[in-house]
């Protein structure tokens, strides 16, 4: 007795108006990163924990710029600890293009312990690339060449615009001299959704359980 060919795995569902795409392989992880950056218009919003100074990193930093020279406005947080092998002076001209910049480092003692490894892209407030990605070779190579298999997933639709008033809040909690933990708590709480068919669910140093648990 044969048996019909099972259908083929679909990359992408449709939730609530939102485009989803699976990205489970690092060249299309990488691919859809370069493009999501060469195609914005208006702004482009990056979170990252590791972001290295290898030749994907250098590819990213070089679209970053090319964005900037092209009217885009770029903001980059990056945690210091996660990125603390990349020199300092490897932003500096993506700094002196206009990008706003910030290495999340806070100070020694408890605040040191609270490290972002958040991460994702946000273009024009529309699409958003998210996933447990870094920007680093290792995170863009195939399975084959010993990539990390960290998914990827890319979300085009109106879910992706309520990220930018969160990344806003943190990049500013970031750059802001002595910021208080009760106040990135806060920010942590005031963007957590609890309802819709698609909900962005942030974590954070809370007294109480994460919205994921």
């Amino acid at each position: 007795m044969h048996r019909p060919p099972a259908p083929a795995f679909s990359r992408t569902v449709s939730i609530d108006g939102n485009q989803l795409t699976f990205l489970p392989d690092g060249p299309d992880r990488f691919s859809a990163l370069l493009e999501l950056i060469g195609s914005a218009r208006t702004s482009l919003r990056l979170l990252y924990y590791i972001f290295g100074a290898d030749r994907s990193a250098g590819l990213v930093r070089e679209a970053l710029i090319d964005a900037i020279n092209r009217g885009v406005q770029v903001s980059l947080l990056i945690d210091g600890f996660g990125s603390s092998a990349t020199p300092e002076n490897y932003f500096k001209e993506l700094h002196e293009a206009g990008a706003r910049f910030c290495r999340f480092l806070p100070s020694f003692g408890r605040r040191y312990l609270i490290r972002n490894h958040q991460k994702l892209a946000l273009a024009d407030d529309k699409i958003v690339l998210i996933g447990g990605f870094n920007i680093e070779d290792d995170y863009f190579k195939s399975a084959d060449e010993g990539g990390w298999r960290d998914a990827g997933l890319r979300i085009e639709g109106p879910a992706a615009a309520r990220l930018a008033p969160y990344f806003d809040a943190l990049m500013d909690w970031a750059v802001t001299r002595h910021s208080k933990i009760r106040d990135l708590r806060a920010i942590i709480h005031r963007f957590s959704e609890t309802s819709g068919k698609l909900q962005w669910q942030y974590g954070g140093p809370m007294e109480r359980l994460s919205p994921w648990a």
